[in-house]
């Protein structure tokens, strides 16, 4: 496999040899935590990736256009839909999570080990006060 990152407005985009494969930061987090969580609901999902509910929508039609995911009604619920890893999405993560861990290695950051886990602690440190809020 093979990786690149380019630059867009700022945020990285990984690209990976072929189209079906270019997913941004917020994508391959989504992706990430469904396996870790099948099945939560979409304002869930939003929380737990510090996603808007709006921009989860839209990025949920995104994923779901490309086959990564899938929505259904919640039953009982009212207008709340759960979301799930398709075939497709879990392959499409799978593929692409070790060409991710590299280019996120502390040494393709520029940091050392110990910087790295300051970092680490620090980001920590805010993801807890923010989600105090």
């Amino acid at each position: 496999m093979t990786g690149t990152i380019t630059h867009s407005d700022g945020e990285r985009v990984y690209a990976f040899g072929h189209p079906f494969y270019n997913l941004g930061p917020t994508q391959f987090g989504v992706l990430a935590c469904l396996a870790a969580n099948p099945h939560l609901g979409q304002g869930e999902l939003a929380r737990r990736t510090l996603v808007s509910p709006q921009a989860i929508g839209e990025l949920m039609v995104s994923l779901e256009e490309r086959g990564l995911v899938e929505r259904t009604a919640n039953p009982g619920r009212g207008r709340s839909r759960l979301v799930r890893l398709t075939d497709a999405g879990r392959l499409a993560l799978r593929r692409i999570t070790p060409a991710i861990h590299q280019i996120n290695a502390p040494e393709s950051l520029g940091l050392s080990a110990s910087e790295a886990a300051e970092l680490n602690r620090l980001l920590h440190l805010v993801r807890r006060s923010v989600a105090r809020d």
